[in-house]
């Protein structure tokens, strides 16, 4: 038995016409209680903070990988080194000025001065 891709005009159709009857929207909920409205207003705030962690991880990778070369590594070629620069410099700007891990990001980077710099 062969297996077919999608739905059909007529099931899509026969769906929509059942989900018009279920009406599912108008049984939706969400949180009811106090504490429940509380912990999910603070979803957006928990990805917020979940993608600037990332952000940062990405950001520590990429300066380890810049600075291989002064440390005793593998030197990344000159347009990576550029390449390197232009992706740490967007992913600092991209950062939450206001976030404690921007403020340890600039005191991480004031003894950034010694690394190395091929241009």
């Amino acid at each position: 038995m062969t297996r077919r891709a999608g739905w059909t005009e007529e099931r899509r159709e026969r769906q929509r016409q059942a989900i018009q009857c279920w009406r599912p929207w108008d049984k939706s909920t969400g949180p009811r209680t106090k504490e429940g409205k509380e912990r999910s207003s603070r979803n957006a705030t928990r990805e917020r903070e979940l993608r600037e962690v990332e952000t940062y991880m990405q950001l520590l990778s990429l300066r380890r990988e810049r600075d291989a070369g002064a440390l005793g590594g593998k030197m990344p070629s000159p347009e990576r080194m550029t390449w390197l620069q232009d992706e740490i410099a967007a992913l600092e700007a991209a950062l939450d000025p206001d976030s404690g891990l921007a403020e340890f990001l600039a005191e991480s980077t004031e003894n950034d001065d010694d690394a190395f710099d091929p241009m």
